[in-house]
């Protein structure tokens, strides 16, 4: 068995427990051609899916086994982590405007849910009546490793400070989606002045940068442009000023949402 970890922005971090987790995203689940309400559908359909798997969890009669336990939060958290990737691909690269901000709606909500997971008192109590007696050493150490982590996560902390911590974790989350966004639409570029600047990269790259009417040539910090430019130009003055203009991308707006972060853990 394996631990997966969902970690959503600077600290929320909420165990989950896989047994046969999927190697990343299927093809068919990483197909762009979606519709904003259609992904809005799907995810709810995976959400759905693992309300129904943690019901089932939580129903059970007796005493609790891995089989009956674990192995049905595994099925729980298959739903929830295709869900949280399938978000997190969608919001950060659909050319698709709507869709990327349904997909960030999306992603606040599952990460509500994983939120709420980790404080589930009733989860926690699930897990913690689970038979070990004939479990291996790395089953029993899975265990321990996840009950400490709901602890940490203030399961057993009282009512009022559970809500905090909720309120809290879902104030980062739209903290680090302002964080990511405002990087990601701030698309910033570099001015070069021949041609001969772009001696190194493919030929077809050349091509599509051709100069302006003005002899200029533009490189912009999107990723098309960005990785062939810093892998093959050989002209290390401008790989240098090309560097720089991606990593100050989001500056200054983000120094105001780095900010709220560091309040939201004072």
């Amino acid at each position: 068995m394996n631990r997966r970890t969902h970690s959503h922005g600077a600290a929320l971090a909420v165990v989950s427990l896989v047994i046969a987790q999927p190697n990343g995203l299927r093809a068919e689940q990483v197909n762009l051609d979606r519709t904003a309400a259609g992904f809005t559908v799907e995810i709810d359909q995976h959400l759905a899916a693992a309300e129904a798997s943690l019901a089932q969890l939580l129903s059970v009669k007796g005493p609790r086994t891995a089989a009956n336990t674990v192995k049905v939060a595994n099925e729980m958290y298959v739903h929830l982590d295709t869900a949280n990737e399938l978000t997190s691909l969608f919001a950060n690269t659909h050319p698709d405007k709507a869709v990327r901000d349904a997909a960030e709606a999306a992603q606040r909500k599952v990460s509500g849910y994983l939120s709420d997971l980790g404080l589930n008192r009733d989860l926690f109590d699930a897990y913690s009546t689970v038979d070990l007696s004939d479990a291996d050493a790395d089953t029993k150490r899975l265990m321990f490793i996840t009950l400490r982590d709901f602890r940490r996560a203030g399961v057993d902390r009282n009512e009022a400070t559970r809500n905090r911590i909720r309120a809290l974790n879902e104030k980062m989350v739209t903290l680090n989606q302002t964080f990511g966004k405002n990087i990601r639409e701030d698309v910033r570029s570099i001015k070069l002045g021949s041609p001969t600047d772009l001696v190194g990269l493919p030929e077809d790259y050349i091509q599509a940068h051709a100069p302006d009417a003005s002899g200029t040539i533009t490189i912009t910090t999107d990723y098309p442009d960005y990785t062939p430019f810093m892998s093959y130009a050989s002209n290390a003055g401008a790989r240098r000023a090309l560097y720089k203009a991606f990593r100050t991308r989001g500056y200054p707006k983000n120094i105001k949402v780095l900010d709220a972060l560091l309040a939201t853990r004072a």
